[in-house]
């Protein structure tokens, strides 16, 4: 018997189906430890060796962990 999906295809399930309940995650416990994880990192002062094709500008990384010590709430 052939499927009219295609051959081992299998069929998507009804939107009525699914059993889709709210998800809630508290993350506010390690929230400390990713500051003070962001807080310690050291950046380069000398952007002389990186490359702009492997990654982010060091400007762009110093505005970001700015950013994150200074205004997260």
């Amino acid at each position: 018997m052939s499927s009219p999906y295609g051959a081992g295809a299998i069929p998507s399930p009804s939107p009525n189906s699914f059993n889709l309940r709210p998800l809630t995650i508290n993350l506010s416990h390690a929230v400390p430890h990713m500051m003070d994880l962001v807080e310690r990192t050291r950046l380069s002062i000398n952007a002389e060796y990186l490359n702009l094709k492997a990654g982010s500008a060091l400007e762009t990384l110093v505005s970001l962990k700015n950013e994150l010590v200074n205004n997260f709430d």
